[in-house]
Parts: C-alpha cells; structure tokens; sequence
C-alpha cells in the first residue's frame, strides 16, 4: 500500500464544514506483522520535520530509513 504523505480531504467535506483544517501531513504510522491480532509484533514509523527523516521504532532500537 502506498500512502500520500500529504492528504487534503477537502472534496469529502460537507459544504458546513469549510472552515474546518481540511488538509493533514503524514508523520508516523503503526505496522503490525504477524497472522493475527493476538499474534505477532509492532513497528512505529516516524517522521523528523526538522531532518525530513523517517524512522523505525522497533522494541529498543530506533533506525533511520534510509531515503
């Protein structure tokens, strides 16, 4: 899956809702791997404005993601 890391929701939005902040910048996720919910491990994603860098956060560690 691909997602944009810029998301404006304006076209969804009900015409009362206008003045409300319509467009989000993507800065961190949740990955789960494993075959079920009660099965298997969690990753954070998470990205540095002031680097433009993206991490993975995994248990201890915390890595940079290569560009």
């Amino acid at each position: 899956m691909a997602y944009p890391e810029k998301l404006d929701i304006a076209p969804f939005l009900s015409q009362e809702a206008t003045d409300q902040p319509s467009s989000y910048r993507l800065f961190g996720l949740v990955v789960h791997e494993g075959h079920g919910l009660q099965w298997g491990h969690y990753k954070s994603y998470v990205k540095s404005f002031a680097t433009n860098n993206w991490y993975c956060c995994n248990d201890e560690s915390v890595t940079m993601i290569p560009p």
